[in-house]
C-alpha cells in the first residue's frame, strides 16, 4: 500500500543504525576516503536497483518477483566467474543447485491443482 519511494526511504533509514553499530563493533572506517565510488554504488544499487524492485512489486505477480530474487545470486556468481575469474567452490555450486530446485518446484502445479484421472 505504500508508494515505492517512501518504502525505499523507510527501509534505508531502518537499515542504517544496525549497520553503523556493526561497523563500529568491527572497527571499520565510517567515513569514506573517496566519495565517488560510494555515490555511484548508492545510486546504482540502492536507488536504481531497489527502487525498480519496489516498483515491480506493485506491477508483477509474486511468482515473477520470487524467481527474479532467486536468480540474482546465480547471475552474480556467473558474472564473477566470467569477468573476474572467481572460482566457484562446492558450497557455491550446492547453493546454485538449491536455487535451481526451488525454481523447478515453484513452477510445478500444487497437489490440489492436478486433475484426477
Amino acid at each position: 500500500r505504500m508508494q515505492p519511494l517512501p518504502a525505499l526511504a523507510l527501509s534505508s533509514l531502518a537499515a542504517g543504525p544496525p549497520l553503523l553499530i556493526a561497523a563500529l563493533a568491527l572497527g571499520e572506517p565510517i567515513m569514506p576516503q573517496h566519495w565517488m565510488p560510494l555515490l555511484a554504488l548508492a545510486l546504482a544499487s540502492q536507488v536504481l536497483g531497489q527502487g525498480l524492485m519496489i516498483f515491480a512489486l506493485g506491477q508483477l505477480t509474486p511468482l515473477v518477483i520470487g524467481i527474479a530474487l532467486l536468480t540474482q545470486p546465480i547471475v552474480a556468481a556467473a558474472i564473477g566467474w566470467v569477468i573476474y575469474g572467481e572460482r566457484l567452490g562446492a558450497i557455491d555450486l550446492f547453493g546454485a543447485a538449491l536455487v535451481a530446485v526451488a525454481l523447478v518446484l515453484v513452477r510445478r502445479p500444487s497437489g490440489g491443482d492436478r486433475e484426477a484421472t
